[in-house]
């Protein structure tokens, strides 16, 4: 099945979102912008490909 082969693809990109997602909310005084913006430019792209294949195949 595509989508799953795209979402195991993207197993590394996903944990990198999910740490960031855990750094902003139990340790949000220590968070480096720059960073923030680096992650989110890098895995958005990642996440909207999923999202596109998955409503494909919900269609």
């Amino acid at each position: 099945m595509p989508l799953l082969r795209l979402w195991a693809g993207l197993r590394r990109r996903r944990w990198r979102l999910a740490a960031l997602r855990n750094r902003l909310v139990h340790v949000y005084d220590e968070i480096d912008d720059t960073r923030v913006h680096e992650l989110l430019a890098a895995g958005l792209p990642d996440l909207d490909a999923f999202a596109t294949a998955l409503a494909r195949l919900v269609r």
